[in-house]
């Protein structure tokens, strides 16, 4: 399988052959073209400090809750620029934000198949199963996020 890198060089060489309208191209270069990789996170504004520069606290991402820069509230991410107090490198969003993100997904999963069932089943009409799967889309609620 090729590339993004392999696809965009193909697909930039044919355009500059001069088969290709540049409006075609201009477009092309917007979907293909290769990225910066890596994801951008300014650290002094998701990060609380002490009077030694050492990263205290942490915004977790999802919550937007302060909490303590430790192993205890976030996982190792060893691609990570912030250290926590434990001396690892930590991603950005806490254990507990994970665990209702996951939980979240497992329950509307399991409401989206009962639904489906039940929609095969003849117990409910197509209509009623779009409404209640509209229902399901909720955002899933952070505020128990708490040190």
């Amino acid at each position: 399988m090729a590339t993004k890198k392999q696809i965009w060089e193909e697909v930039h060489n044919i355009c500059t052959e001069g088969k290709v309208s540049k409006v075609v191209i201009e477009k092309l270069e917007k979907v293909l073209s290769p990225g910066k990789g890596g994801q951008r996170v300014d650290v002094d504004a998701i990060t609380r400090k002490d009077e030694e520069g050492n990263i205290t606290h942490i915004q977790c991402r999802l919550s937007n809750v302060w909490l303590p820069a430790s192993l205890k509230y976030f996982t190792k991410d060893t691609n990570s620029k912030i250290v926590g107090t434990d001396g690892a490198p930590l991603y950005t969003i806490s254990r507990q934000a994970q665990k209702i993100k996951k939980d979240t997904a497992k329950v509307y999963a399991a409401s989206k198949e009962a639904i489906t069932n039940d929609l095969l089943d003849g117990k409910i009409v197509s209509a009623d199963a779009k409404a209640q799967l509209e229902v399901l889309k909720v955002e899933p609620d952070y505020s128990s996020v708490a040190e």
